[in-house]
């Protein structure tokens, strides 16, 4: 099997009133390491527990190490960074987890900062992760959200996914479809992601 075309990065694209973004991968350097500690620090006690389902005060360096080394082909994790204010760690970051599912799916996971919500970053990174798992022959996403992250499950759902209950959890799946049905989706929120993956597609794979 060949290996799957790598996209570009890092990616610096316009964010917010004339400021900018850089979105890359994550890597296995004492650097990103320590700025995954340093970001789940930031975090509030309700986003801990949305995210990463603990409410322990410190990521566990298990945890770091399976984000920092995640092989960016079956696993894929890349982070949100505001390249003008270095001592801030991340604003955002996400991930999909191929390598322990089905064949054509992947478990998707999003963390926004508290202090980034609502500002479209989620449905960046979405259409960011989005991109690339089509690129991957991924055709469904499936995520693991806990009941009372209404927020998540509201969003999930707008973007056409179908939830279940189970084992205290909610399931919410739903299909990769091209950015062209997005964008003649009558819903708002599908189009928004669609018009990110537009934009995404050709800096992320120039030559395709």
């Amino acid at each position: 099997m060949s290996t799957p075309l790598q996209p570009k990065s890092p990616l610096v694209i316009p964010f917010h009133s004339g400021g900018e973004l850089l979105l890359r991968p994550l890597t296995p350097t004492k650097d990103d390491r320590q700025r995954c500690h340093n970001a789940f620090d930031r975090l509030s006690p309700e986003a801990r527990m949305s995210r990463f389902w603990t409410r322990s005060q410190h990521l566990s360096d298990k945890v770091v190490t399976r984000l920092i080394t995640a092989d960016q082909i079956h696993d894929v994790v890349w982070a949100a960074i505001d390249p003008n204010r270095p001592w801030i760690p991340g604003l955002g970051g996400a991930s999909f987890w191929s390598s322990n599912q089905p064949a054509h799916c992947a478990e998707f996971s999003i963390t926004i900062g508290d202090h980034y919500q609502n500002q479209g970053l989620g449905t960046l990174l979405l259409a960011l992760l989005w991109t690339i798992a089509r690129h991957r022959d991924i055709r469904e996403f499936v995520a693991h959200i806990r009941p009372e992250n209404k927020p998540a499950l509201h969003w999930l759902g707008a973007m056409g996914g179908t939830s279940k209950a189970e084992a205290g959890e909610i399931i919410v799946e739903w299909p990769l479809i091209p950015a062209q049905r997005l964008l003649a989706s009558r819903s708002a929120t599908q189009r928004a992601v669609g018009q990110r993956m537009k934009q995404l597609e050709p800096l992320l794979f120039p030559n395709t």
